[in-house]
Formats: structure tokens, sequence, C-alpha cells
């Protein structure tokens, strides 16, 4: 357990960096990655197709590697 959380703290992270619109991105990504991002906690168990997932939406969205 534990990548799918560092993956979402990352792509936060970059968020506010970025100072983007949070809402309007985690949006986004969730719509692309099928799942919401706001339900993923460090219990959350690792989905290798999770993983990907949001690792394509990441690269869609914010034109980065997570």
């Amino acid at each position: 357990m534990g990548q799918l959380h560092d993956m979402c703290q990352k792509i936060d992270a970059h968020i506010k960096t970025k100072k983007l619109d949070t809402f309007k991105v985690r949006g986004q990504l969730s719509l692309i990655c099928g799942f919401m991002l706001g339900f993923v906690n460090a219990k959350t168990p690792d989905d290798p197709a999770q993983i990907a997932a949001l690792k394509k939406a990441g690269k869609a969205v914010l034109q980065q590697d997570f």
C-alpha cells in the first residue's frame, strides 16, 4: 500500500506549485482515471489498474509523468 496515495500527493503538490485550480484539475483527473482522487488515503490498497489510469490521466491533464 502507498504507491497510489503517494501519486495523489505528488499530483496535489504539483497543482499547488503551479497554482492551478485544485477542483478543476482533480475533477479532470478523476473523470479520466475513473475514480475520485479525494477518496484515496494512506490505507487505500494499491491497484495496478488505478495506478496506470492515474499515470495516464496525469500525463494527459498536466503533461507530466508521476
